[in-house]
């Protein structure tokens, strides 16, 4: 039997949900992208339901497990990959899947069709890959630019006071993953924040706060952000 690039622990039972991706590694600054998948799970209580396949879609000798060893003995064996949760089922709010994981070193295209199956099983039709990069900013600027599956979504963007962008050059997994999900015809946002240089080594809480309540408001889910600007 072929091995499978995922395992799904049990399949969600959701209403209108949305998919929410946050990644560590290259389109990572500021812990944004990653940070708001961690915020998102820990605030929403979601809980895990699949989980990738590491020996797919990553190089151990780039990102090297993670072991526990006590007393000579191993106690744990962690390797790279990523985790599926979801919301557990509300009345007053619609339910999201959100994935947090590391950008893969291989595969992009399968882990592109990967990731989109889990969301097309669970009855996803609109999501959001979350990144975040260094410019010349201000660490109290708030500024988001995004790449839409759509001219007509980047429209609906735009009155958010979303930049479109114009760019040329190395990519993020985020591309590979709004390829496949415009040519299943889903509604697919890459949002991107834009993080000062000289903050580097912390986490943008202050951006944090300000893309939950865009995702919030713009997903159409309920979500509290004064803890992280309370932290900020």
């Amino acid at each position: 039997m072929a091995e499978e690039s995922v395992q799904i622990d049990y399949m969600p039972v959701l209403k209108d949900p949305i998919f929410i991706a946050g990644f560590e590694g290259w389109g990572n600054a500021l812990n944004v992208s990653q940070g708001m998948a961690d915020f998102l799970i820990e605030k929403l209580a979601a809980k895990p339901f699949g989980r990738l396949n590491p020996d797919f879609f990553y190089r151990f000798d780039e990102h090297r497990p993670v072991v526990d060893i006590q007393d000579g003995i191993l106690k744990e064996f962690t390797p790279p990959g990523g985790t599926f949760y979801a919301t557990e089922p509300s009345s007053d709010s619609r339910d999201i899947v959100i994935f947090k994981g590391l950008e893969p070193s291989l595969r992009w295209f399968h882990f592109a069709s990967t990731i989109l199956d889990v969301c097309q099983s669970t009855g996803v039709k609109k999501v959001f890959f979350i990144g975040s990069m260094y410019d010349n900013v201000l660490h109290t600027d708030t500024v988001v630019s995004a790449v839409a599956s759509s001219e007509e979504l980047l429209a609906e963007l735009k009155k958010e006071k979303i930049l479109s962008v114009n760019y040329k050059g190395p990519s993020a997994i985020h591309s590979a993953l709004l390829l496949e999900a415009r040519s299943r015809g889903l509604r697919c946002v890459s949002l991107w924040c834009h993080c000062p240089f000289y903050l580097q080594g912390t986490t943008h809480f202050g951006l944090l706060s300000y893309l939950g309540a865009l995702l919030s408001s713009w997903g159409g889910f309920k979500l509290d952000t004064q803890e992280l600007d309370r932290t900020w």
